[in-house]
C-alpha cells in the first residue's frame, strides 16, 4: 500500500513541477509580445480559471474532498465512525488530487501536505476494499468485515501520505500513532 501511495502521490507533484514552469512561460511571452497588461489579464484569467474549475469539482462532484480532510479523518480513526461514506471514496480522492493542482497552479495559498494525507487514507481504503473484493472472488471466501483491521489500514495510508508529503517516513508514523 506504500507503496500505491508513493506513486500516487508523486503524480500530482509532477503535474505542478510541469504546470507552474508552463504558466510563467506563457506569461513571459505574453508579456514580451503583447506587453504587462495583457499579461495581467492573461495571469488573472488563469488564475480565476483553474480556482473555479476546482471550485466546481469540489461542489458538483465530490463535497468531501474540501479542506484538507485531516479532521474527518482524525473524527474517523479516534472514534471509529465515518459520518459520510464518501469520505475514502474513489471519486473523492480523484477529485482532491485534480483540485490540489489546480488551486496551486491558480496560485492560492495552500500546501499539498493536509491534502497528502487525506489522499494517502483513501488509496489505502481502496486498496482494501480491492483486495476483500479479489479474495472474495478468487478463494470464493467472504470476508467478514473487520474495523479494526480497516482502521489501521486507513492510519497507515495516511501516515504513507504524510511520509509522502513530507518526505519523513518515520516522521509519518510518529504523526499518525
Amino acid at each position: 500500500i506504500a507503496m500505491v501511495i508513493g506513486v500516487i502521490e508523486f503524480m500530482p507533484a509532477a503535474v505542478l513541477a510541469a504546470a507552474l514552469p508552463g504558466k510563467l512561460g506563457l506569461l513571459d511571452r505574453t508579456i514580451r509580445k503583447h506587453g504587462f497588461m495583457a499579461m495581467l489579464f492573461t495571469n488573472i484569467g488563469i488564475c480565476l480559471g483553474c480556482t473555479a474549475i476546482a471550485a466546481a469539482l469540489v461542489v458538483l462532484v465530490a463535497p468531501m474532498s474540501a479542506g484538507s480532510g485531516i479532521p474527518p479523518l482524525i473524527a474517523y480513526l479516534s472514534s471509529g465512525y465515518m459520518g459520510d461514506r464518501s469520505l475514502l471514496s474513489p471519486m473523492t480522492v480523484a477529485v482532491k488530487m485534480i483540485g490540489i493542482v489546480l488551486v496551486i497552479t491558480g496560485g492560492l495559498v495552500v500546501g499539498r501536505e493536509g491534502p497528502a494525507i487525506h489522499i494517502g487514507a483513501g488509496i489505502a481504503d481502496i486498496s482494501h476494499r480491492f483486495c476483500n473484493w479479489a479474495t472474495t472472488k478468487y478463494t470464493g471466501k467472504v470476508i467478514p468485515f473487520d474495523g479494526y483491521m480497516k482502521h489501521n489500514i486507513v492510519m497507515m495510508g495516511a501516515a504513507a501520505g504524510f511520509s509522502s508529503a513530507f518526505r519523513a517516513p518515520i516522521g509519518g508514523m510518529m504523526y499518525c500513532t
